[in-house]
């Protein structure tokens, strides 16, 4: 029975030893749990990630919205909306006309909402 147990204790000790070598940062995780310092590197990559894929969502709808602007309205139109949306304007005339094209897409927008497709 002792010879049992002590190879058992010794079988144990391998596999624990083996699970340390093959994986130092899983056993340390399960046995001890995450650091303070990991789990605010996590958290700090998720919000990255977070930034990173609405940066490319807004970037994406802009690209469609001018695409938009550019069938209905012209190529000289939707030049006028990539620039108005990628450099603010800075001038009173600029900051009126932009949002003049503002205005004309969003009340296009409201009744293609309202249309019956």
């Amino acid at each position: 029975m002792k010879l049992v147990l002590t190879v058992t204790a010794g079988i144990l000790i391998a596999a624990l030893i083996g699970w340390w070598v093959a994986d130092p940062d899983g056993f340390r995780h399960k046995l001890w749990g995450y650091s303070q310092e990991e789990i605010n590197k996590s958290w700090q990559d998720v919000h990255n990630t977070q930034d990173r894929v609405l940066r490319q969502l807004e970037a994406e709808t802009l690209e469609s919205t001018i695409h938009i602007v550019e069938m209905r309205y012209g190529e000289a139109a939707a030049s006028k909306y990539r620039l108005c949306h990628t450099y603010p304007p800075k001038t009173k005339q600029h900051q009126l006309e932009c949002k003049r094209l503002d205005d004309r897409v969003a009340r296009n927008a409201a009744r293609d909402t309202k249309h019956p497709w």
